[in-house]
């Protein structure tokens, strides 16, 4: 996340905003689809960036089914 991040301060010294993600978690544990959910975001290469990382995560496996979650990624400048 911090290289999407970097991307997005790099070109914007004031970027912030939510990268809304709504990806499934196959039975095997690997996320099988992974979209926008409602992004803030207005560089789509930020958004993009983001859902490439969720889309290369795996968790345990398990279960009967996919599950489908909805996670924000909030950027904004340090404090």
């Amino acid at each position: 996340m911090r290289q999407c991040y970097m991307l997005g301060s790099f070109r914007d010294s004031g970027f912030a905003g939510t990268v809304k993600v709504a990806f499934t978690i196959a039975t095997s544990g690997r996320v099988s689809e992974v979209s926008d959910a409602g992004s803030d975001v207005a560089d789509q290469e930020v958004v993009a960036c983001v859902m490439d990382v969720f889309a290369q995560m795996e968790f345990r496996a398990g279960g009967v089914s996919p599950t489908e979650v909805t996670y924000p990624v909030n950027f904004g400048r340090p404090g």
